[in-house]
């Protein structure tokens, strides 16, 4: 049996039997796989053009809303749907993601009732076609990626091997084989089939990479709008001032201009089609009440916050910082180019509202610009000679690629938080995989886009010693155990329930947009850790209590610790759905699991509006 030859055995087919058995190993394998629900998160908003064109055949979003309330648990507010002045639901996201699923999700269509399975258009099969989708369009950018590497003189050994390294020591990783419902693995395929193109088009002008070009921009627009930004990169595929300058000559001549710009019409279209028929207008902005905060980004929390940093979680692409400087002696045409649109897209991407960008692995949107960024990379790294410096170099980068994996799997298993990691927790759950670590990292305040009301619109408070208007007073109270000698409220294994808070919505409250509520209270721990077993709770349901409305249960501490018999603060703020029903009953309390008891003491809610 002859050995598997990686000189000449075709790039393609290695990266599909290494796609493959990433996809299963992922999906698949393992003792609690496999896995059943694959589209999550932002993801849905993403993948759910799918089933409103296909299983309700409608550009109204509502019935596709109303699905995902019964497939999601009570702290869904499907915050990527709108309700339009119109009545019709639309969907925040652009149609790009799904059109790039759509060939598979179409397969899983025709199949279901071969396999007896109902055609949802939810369900498993459908779940795996944007397995397949994910694993086709990270193939297809990666088999780009050694093109593009393969113009710059490197073998197609290395090129293969460094599509590897960009695949397995980046977050790129996690969004093609653990969320590839997200738009990032189908944005990096397409910027770096543009890339590819351009270099081919800067190096001999001709209509067919200019109308390729320009079509793969219009789709890369649809996929994710705010990458039209890539535009200003294109210059760096050209080798010179003077090579791009040509390129620009070429396209602006009228007829190959006027024919790019339909080009890239034609590629928005179906964007602008779904536009028309849901408002009537070229394009619907669904990103209401969010934004920009131009004068405010966070630069450096987007690069190294232990949060969602880009260089903390995908710590490979610190090896720009070299190939920068590379870059800067050897071409500096280029080395401006990619310095100014660095500065620029980062400063543009740290200045959205979100800067984190929700539940996610690391700095999510850098993903769709890995061709870009590790183009320089790779040829800084080509480029050293003297077996030393190459050492130098390969340990931190095996050691890169090794933390990476390590932090996907942990980010998998819910022991990294996806949203509310800090430097503490980080360091806490270091290189750790035990399962006493899965979710341990309790949430942050939710953000918001806007500013806080000065004023709550309500506030309530409890203590035992004052008023408690609107809150039960059935606990069991003692004296302060540190001896202040005031009542407190004790919660154990058999009264789990703090003093609950239960009144009737305020009708001043009732269809108001943009609540954001925060639920207090100082609590002390006389055994170390118990009070990783109480849970802040909100539950809102309507009138006569058998719907519910919102449902979402809040962990009291961030992160464990010893400490004991000391009074500690703990908070927790969260946006409110719309809450259309009159004389739904909103509860809050705080909910203890453990078998000992701690305590509790100035229980305190306030709802603010921000706009």
């Amino acid at each position: 049996m002859k050995k598997l030859n990686l000189n000449k055995t075709p790039v393609i087919i290695v990266l599909i039997i290494i796609s493959l058995i990433s996809a299963y190993v992922v999906n698949i394998a393992g003792p609690e796989q496999p896995r059943t629900v694959i589209v999550e998160g932002d993801g849905c908003g993403h993948f759910d053009y799918l089933p409103a064109w296909f299983v309700f055949g409608s550009v109204d979003f509502k019935p596709v809303f109303e699905k995902e309330k019964e497939r999601h648990d009570g702290s869904y507010m499907g915050h990527y749907f709108h309700k339009l002045e119109n009545g019709v639901f639309i969907n925040k996201y652009t149609s790009g993601t799904a059109l790039m699923i759509m060939p598979f999700y179409l397969l899983a269509l025709l199949l279901s009732p071969l396999f007896g399975l109902p055609r949802d258009g939810f369900g498993l099969l459908f779940q795996y076609s944007v397995v397949a989708a994910g694993i086709f369009w990270l193939i297809t950018g990666l088999w780009f990626f050694t093109r593009l590497l393969r113009q710059y003189g490197i073998s197609r050994f290395y090129s293969l091997v460094y599509a590897l390294l960009l695949l397995f020591g980046t977050n790129l990783f996690h969004y093609a084989f653990v969320a590839p419902a997200f738009s990032h693995v189908y944005s990096f395929a397409l910027i770096t089939i543009l890339l590819y193109n351009l270099s081919l088009f800067f190096r001999s002008p001709g209509k067919s990479r200019l109308f390729l070009s320009s079509f793969v921009y219009g789709l890369i627009v649809l996929v994710r709008p705010v990458n039209a930004v890539v535009l200003l990169a294109l210059p760096f595929m050209a080798s010179s001032r003077q090579q791009f300058l040509s390129g620009m000559r070429y396209l602006f001549k009228p007829l190959n201009l006027i024919v790019s710009v339909l080009l890239v019409l034609a590629a928005l279209s179906p964007q602008i089609i779904v536009s028309l028929l849901q408002a009537g207008k070229l394009w619907v902005n669904g990103y209401i009440d969010e934004g920009f905060y131009f004068l405010h980004p966070h630069i450096p929390d987007f690069l190294f916050s232990f949060r969602k940093g880009w260089f903390i979680y995908t710590p490979l692409m610190l090896l720009l910082f070299p190939a920068f400087l590379f870059l800067y002696k050897k071409q500096r045409f280029n080395f401006w180019v990619l310095t100014g649109f660095f500065v620029i897209q980062v400063y543009l991407f740290s200045a959205w509202w979100n800067w984190f960008y929700g539940d996610s692995f690391g700095m999510r949107p850098m993903v769709d610009y890995y061709g870009l960024y590790f183009l320089p990379v790779v040829l800084f790294i080509n480029n050293i000679k003297k077996p030393k410096r190459q050492i130098a170099v390969a340990i931190p980068v095996l050691f890169f690629v090794f933390l990476n994996l390590f932090q996907t799997y942990q980010y998998a298993e819910g022991i990294i938080h996806p949203d509310a990691m800090n430097r503490k927790a980080w360091a806490y759950v270091f290189l750790k995989s035990d399962s006493k670590y899965k979710h341990i990292v309790g949430d942050c305040d939710e953000s918001f886009y806007g500013t806080l009301g000065k004023k709550p619109l309500l506030s309530v408070k409890y203590t035992r010693d004052g008023t408690a208007r609107g809150w039960s007073d059935t606990r069991v109270h003692v004296k302060d155990p540190v001896g202040s000698g005031k009542m407190v409220t004790v919660i154990n294994q058999r009264y789990k329930f703090s003093p609950t808070y239960v009144q009737r919505l305020p009708d001043s409250l009732v269809d108001k947009k943009n609540l954001y509520a925060y639920f207090k209270c100082d609590y002390l721990e006389p055994i170390a850790g118990e009070a990783g077993y109480a849970r802040f709770v909100v539950n809102v349901r309507n009138r006569t209590g058998k719907k519910s409305l919102f449902y979402k249960a809040f962990p009291l501490k961030r992160l464990p610790d010893s400490l004991t018999n000391r009074w500690r603060h703990a908070e927790i703020g969260f946006r409110l759905p719309v809450i259309k029903e009159k004389d739904a009953i909103i509860k809050y309390y705080i909910w203890y699991r453990g078998i000992h008891l701690m305590y509790l003491d100035n229980l305190r809610l306030d709802i603010y509006s921000y706009r």
